[in-house]
């Protein structure tokens, strides 16, 4: 779904819309999740579902599909996400 006959100011404002609108959650999100997780685990959990979510948009909507690699590597990050909800060593 490629737009290159939208205006540039339109995309412009399609995007900040989206960020706003994900601001909108996330600000309120963090605050009633703090109260449970940790910043780093917070910030943990935004990384994951940012990268998800980019792989699916980027799936859908412009048929890019991951490769190997590409999964290899979201699959790296997610084993690192992983520790970061595990419990302290020592």
């Amino acid at each position: 779904m490629r737009t290159p006959g939208k205006a540039v100011w339109l995309m412009i404002l399609m995007s900040w819309g989206l960020a706003f609108f994900e601001y909108c959650l996330a600000v309120p999100a963090n605050r009633i999740g703090a109260k449970t997780y940790s910043l780093a685990q917070l910030k943990t959990i935004q990384e994951v579902v940012t990268l998800v979510t980019f792989m699916i948009v980027a799936w859908v909507l412009f048929g890019v599909k991951p490769g190997l690699s590409q999964v290899l590597g979201f699959a790296l990050i997610v084993a690192g996400a992983a520790l970061v909800f595990k419990s302290p060593i020592g």
